[in-house]
């Protein structure tokens, strides 16, 4: 019972954030962020504050558009931006100054490295998890493929320099 106020605690959204400046490196406040769920088309509006920073909280797990619009600037849109369940994407912006009818498009790409936190983790998705050629269906198995996994023994992996994973792997089963 003590531990199922903590199984509440979980996330399984995810935020981006980012800053907005113009060419010159300058920050611009007031610039207005749309985030878009490419599947899904659904909207979530916020706006940078005086340092251009940005941040949009409690998205669903999948590929994003980031447009920021603000006067005197041409809009730009970044596309193809992957959010992660408890991940946070950086997503800054630069814009040039022109018309509003003008419109810069960026594809995204993943990132290499979360730069947000020191947090070493790893999302496997069920689709990847299924086509995984995996030799037993284990949990361990799936620990040892994560970032951040050492191991000494083919039975007893360490995440992030922890204490032994020593469970029982035979009663777990992906």
């Amino acid at each position: 019972m003590l531990l199922i106020p903590g199984a509440f605690a979980q996330s399984i959204t995810g935020s981006i954030v980012g800053t907005v400046t113009d060419i010159s490196g300058a920050t611009v406040s007031e610039a207005v962020i749309t985030v878009t769920n490419e599947q899904t088309n659904q909207e979530q509006r916020a706006a940078t504050g005086g340092a251009g920073e940005y941040s949009v909280p409690n998205l669903a797990p999948g590929n994003y558009a980031v447009k920021t619009e603000v006067a005197g600037f041409k809009p730009s849109v970044v596309r193809g931006v992957r959010v992660l369940a408890t991940r946070t994407v950086r997503v800054d912006m630069a814009l040039e100054p022109g018309a509003i009818t003008q419109t810069v498009e960026v594809r995204a790409a993943a990132p290499v490295i979360t730069s947000e936190n020191a947090t070493i983790g790893n999302v496997l998705e069920s689709q990847t998890i299924t086509t995984l050629p995996l030799n037993g269906r284990t949990l361990d198995r799936l620990i040892r493929i994560s970032a951040g996994v050492t191991t000494d023994s083919a039975n007893n992996p360490r995440v992030a320099g922890s204490a032994y994973w020593a469970a029982s792997s035979s009663a777990w089963t992906a």
